[in-house]
């Protein structure tokens, strides 16, 4: 795995359970305003393997944890590395380079961890990250965890799909639930965002990213006094 250099990136959403097709939402543990979605959860899916297909120097990652006590101990990465396999999508040179980033809680997080998560599994950080996921999510990932992690912009890409119809509800919800309160902290670690993070984690999970990412150990437990204060120490990359 040494020579991959480029992550991509899919944030998970709901799981899918494993009885029956993904494409059918009956298969999937959903969030009432979720219904509907399924679609772009396999579109995003579908895209991140097509890149990595392309791009054999590429490492696709589904990142989400364990976010729903009613889903079980089902991570939302696994789900959706279960569904790509039911698809029949992971076949050929593919398979070794799809895996699991299992911790994350939020966005902040499927960003952060699975650059970690990289790490552990490449002995090296991306030289480049790219994101697939909602279109209408697009400027928190870029304005905002990007910047938090101080990731150079010209090597952060981010691809969009939305599901069909209008999405005018969710880009309001997206702007006051989540861009409005990481704008106003960056790292999450506070407030609102501090108390969604430890709602998302019923089955009390830890991660062991400080012990195999040395170079960034104090990072993950960053939460500036000013909220909005970036992390002014090196980072590798």
């Amino acid at each position: 795995f040494k020579q991959l250099t480029d992550l991509v990136i899919v944030p998970g959403h709901g799981v899918y359970q494993g009885n029956g097709t993904p494409l059918d939402e009956s298969n999937w543990f959903l969030q009432p305003e979720q219904v509907g979605s399924v679609g772009a959860f396999m579109a995003h899916i579908g895209k991140a393997v097509e890149i990595v297909k392309e791009h054999d120097t590429a490492l696709l990652l589904f990142s989400g944890g364990a976010t729903r006590a009613g889903a079980g101990a089902q991570s939302e990465a696994q789900g959706y590395w279960a569904a790509a396999d039911r698809m029949g999508w992971l076949t050929g040179s593919v398979y070794r380079r799809v895996m699991t980033e299992q911790y994350a809680r939020d966005s902040y997080e499927n960003v952060l961890f699975s650059v970690a998560r990289f790490r552990e599994i490449t002995g090296r950080y991306p030289d480049r990250i790219t994101v697939v996921g909602f279109d209408f999510k697009r400027e928190r990932f870029i304005e905002l965890h990007r910047r938090a992690l101080n990731y150079p912009k010209i090597r952060f890409n981010y691809i969009g799909i939305n599901p069909p119809g209008s999405v005018e509800s969710m880009a309001k919800g997206e702007r006051a639930n989540a861009y409005e309160l990481f704008s106003k902290d960056l790292y999450g670690c506070g407030g609102r965002l501090r108390e969604k993070r430890e709602g998302r984690n019923p089955f009390h999970m830890s991660h062991g990213y400080r012990g195999s990412c040395p170079e960034i150990a104090e990072f993950f437990d960053y939460c500036p006094k000013n909220p909005v204060q970036v992390y002014e120490g090196a980072l590798p990359w």
